[in-house]
């Protein structure tokens, strides 16, 4: 976002030329896109960590003039997202090990947004696992124990981070694999009367805006279609995989009973006529 003309210009014919692709390091600009550092930064973030080189050397980047113009970008960016109603979104798959408790986090720069969350346990165990949301204030927002799938909606009231858990454990040691998405969405526009609406021009520019809208809420709901249907999937792939490996080891124990119960009785009908004959006269 903020280093578009050598990507787009200079390695793009370079890409296409040689069928080549490029990793993006950063994508979130040390977290200065998130838009957690607008109104400077929160003393709970990293860049307030004042013994760390790392971070003091993007604490200065940030503070320079150079950063200040970066962060008038951003605010930018928001307002220009908050108006067309679009909302920033997280998807992640994780394996999360047994005895595991693993946290993600999003940020809420202003208060009364909402905030979806997404998981599904794709493989291990009993596809079950412990979910556990906090606010900024460290107050549970939601608790779950040994759920397979959710899909919720909340509203952040409070500004800052929050917290999104696993943990695994009720597992000795299995890992489970998690799909989770998380979304904050801005709030959507009014409705506008057909006082309001314009003419001509605008009327067209209007009615695509709102075909817009109602595309991107079909596709949001094509897409956890797809991720339903996906986790329906690979659960079942993964009782198929488990049960031939029971069935793989049960018949090859199984097997293995046959021969030494075999090989048993082959001994013991042995001992029978393997004894030393008394003849008497």
């Amino acid at each position: 976002m903020f280093h578009r003309d050598r990507v787009e210009k200079e390695y793009l014919p370079l890409f296409k030329t040689f069928g080549m692709g490029s990793t993006v390091w950063s994508p979130l600009a040390s977290g200065l896109l998130s838009g957690k550092y607008n109104d400077g930064i929160p003393p709970d973030s990293r860049l307030a960590i004042k013994e760390n080189s790392v971070m003091k050397r993007l604490r200065d980047g940030l503070e320079s003039d150079d950063g200040r113009v970066k962060i008038a970008k951003v605010v930018k960016l928001g307002e220009l997202a908050t108006k067309l109603g679009t909302a920033d979104a997280t998807a992640l798959t994780y394996n999360v090990g047994a005895h595991e408790k693993a946290c993600f986090y999003t940020w809420a720069d202003i208060p009364k947004k909402k905030i979806a969350f997404y998981f599904a346990v794709q493989s291990g165990g009993s596809f079950d696992i412990d979910v556990e949301i906090k606010d900024p204030t460290q107050r549970v927002v939601l608790a779950l124990e040994r759920e397979r799938q959710g899909d919720y909606v909340f509203t952040a009231n409070e500004v800052g981070e929050y917290s999104f858990c696993f943990s695994n454990d009720m597992s000795t040691f299995a890992e489970k694999m998690v799909d989770f998405e998380i979304t904050v969405e801005h709030e959507k526009r009014a409705a506008q009367d057909d006082k309001e609406k314009g003419t001509g021009p605008q009327a067209y520019a209007e009615a695509m805006e709102e075909a817009l809208f109602r595309l991107t809420s079909d596709l949001a709901m094509i897409d956890r279609m797809q991720k339903y249907f996906r986790t329906r999937e690979n659960r079942n792939f993964s009782t198929v995989i488990s049960t031939d490996n029971r069935i793989f080891w049960y018949s090859l124990t199984y097997s293995t009973m046959i021969v030494v119960m075999s090989m048993i009785q082959v001994y013991v009908v042995r001992t029978f006529f393997s004894g030393s004959r008394r003849t008497h006269v």
